[in-house]
C-alpha cells in the first residue's frame, strides 16, 4: 500500500506534514509526501514568517512520479496556497489514485470563525470543487461553515449539508457543553466523540487528529473506532501540551501518547 501527504512543511511549530507524515507512518505502510508551501513558522500565532509557494516546482515532480508508473491507495491534500495548486491537485488524483483508491481532502482555509490570510471567497470556491471529488473530508466547525455557505446551522444540519458535496464529511474541533471533538454521520443519525474541553486554541491538533485517523484506516481499524480513538489522542495530545506548559503556537506534544495509538491500532485491527 502507498500513502501520498499533499500539505504544507512549517519548519517550527509541530502541524502539517511534520505531524502526519510520522502518525501515518504508524500504520506501517509507504507514505510520500508532496509539500505545497513551505514556512519558517506556521501562521497561528507568529509573526515575521517566511513563506515560499512550491507550486512551480509541481510539474517537474509529477512528471518524474508519471515515468515511475507511482500509484496511490490513498491520496491526502491538506493546505493548498492557492487556486491553482487545488486545480494541480484534481490532475493528481485523476493520473495518480488507483481505480479503487480513497482521496481524502482537509480544506484548511480557516479556523476561529476567519479564514487564513490570502483566502477568499474565490478560494473557498474552488475549494469546495475539490472538496466534491473526496471520498473524505475532515473539515473543522469554521471549514464546514464556509464550505456550505452558513454559520447559523446546528451541527445536524452541517454534516447533512456536507454530505451533499462529500459522501463521508467528519467535522473536527466541535465544541458543546464543554466538551470538544468529532462529530460525523452513521447513515442518517450524528454521532459525537467528545472529551472534556482544553481552555485555549492549540494549532495543529486537526492535523494530530487527522494523521492519527489515516494510520488506524490503512491498518484496518474500522471507520467509526477509528474516528473514536484518533479523536481521543487529539484530545490526549492537547492535555499534554498544557501539562507540560509548552506554548500552544509551538505545536502538540503528540510524540508523548504514540504508545497508546498504537496499542489501540493493534486491538482494533
Amino acid at each position: 500500500m502507498r500513502i501520498l501527504l499533499i500539505n504544507d512543511i512549517s519548519c517550527i511549530g509541530k502541524c502539517s506534514l511534520t505531524v502526519e507524515l510520522p502518525l501515518v507512518s504508524l500504520g506501517g505502510e509507504t507514505v510520500d509526501i508532496l509539500p505545497t508551501s513551505i514556512l519558517s513558522t506556521h501562521t497561528g500565532g507568529f509573526t515575521g514568517y517566511t513563506f515560499r509557494d512550491l507550486s512551480e516546482d509541481f510539474p517537474e515532480i509529477l512528471k518524474h512520479w508519471k515515468s515511475l508508473g507511482i500509484k496511490y491507495d490513498y491520496i491526502v491534500s491538506g493546505y493548498l496556497a492557492n487556486i491553482s495548486q487545488i486545480e494541480l491537485v484534481k490532475q493528481i488524483k485523476k493520473e495518480f489514485l488507483k481505480d479503487s483508491g480513497i482521496y481524502i481532502c482537509d480544506p484548511s482555509c480557516g479556523d476561529n470563525g476567519k479564514l487564513y490570510v490570502g483566502f477568499d471567497e474565490n478560494f473557498i470556491k474552488a475549494m469546495k470543487s475539490l472538496v466534491s471529488e473526496a471520498d473524505i473530508t475532515v473539515p473543522n466547525l469554521t471549514e464546514a461553515e464556509y464550505l456550505v455557505g452558513s454559520k447559523n446551522l446546528t451541527i445536524d444540519e452541517l454534516l447533512k449539508k456536507l454530505k451533499e458535496i462529500c459522501p463521508h464529511p467528519i467535522i473536527t474541533s466541535y465544541r458543546e457543553d464543554n466538551k470538544l471533538g468529532a462529530a460525523y454521520l452513521d447513515g442518517d443519525q450524528v454521532v459525537k466523540c467528545m472529551s472534556n474541553a482544553v481552555a485555549g486554541s492549540y494549532h495543529g491538533a486537526g492535523d494530530v487528529f487527522l494523521g492519527a485517523l489515516l494510520a488506524l484506516i490503512i491498518h484496518h481499524v474500522k471507520f467509526s473506532d477509528a474516528i473514536k480513538i484518533a479523536s481521543d489522542y487529539a484530545t490526549m495530545s492537547v492535555e499534554e501540551t498544557l501539562k507540560e506548559g509548552t506554548e500552544p503556537r509551538y505545536g502538540l506534544a503528540f510524540e508523548k501518547n504514540i504508545p497508546y495509538l498504537v496499542s489501540e491500532m493493534v486491538k482494533h485491527s
